[in-house]
């Protein structure tokens, strides 16, 4: 394991930002309101755990293994603006 994908290691605002493809003002936003990754603070400085990191993007995956499985069909909504005989109800 490289030095730079150690799980201990720390990220800077910066890192963390360029690592999630998005701006240092969305981190300090979900910092603020709470959402956000968990961080360390040592002085003034904000730090992320990259295990920390890679566990908050896993908790926002959407999809994946519980999509059904091939040759199944997954349960249908009726039509935006059928009726309930349409439906079946």
């Amino acid at each position: 394991m490289t030095d730079q994908n150690r799980p201990d290691r720390l990220l800077t605002q910066r890192e963390y930002a360029a690592y999630r493809r998005c701006s240092i003002r969305t981190i300090e936003r979900e910092r603020a309101v709470g959402t956000g990754c968990p961080y360390v603070r040592i002085g003034a400085r904000i730090l992320y755990r990259l295990a920390d990191v890679d566990r908050f993007v896993d908790a926002h995956r959407i999809g994946g293994s519980d999509l059904p499985k091939r040759g199944r069909t997954a349960p249908t909504r009726p039509a935006i603006g059928a009726t309930s005989s349409e439906i079946g109800s």
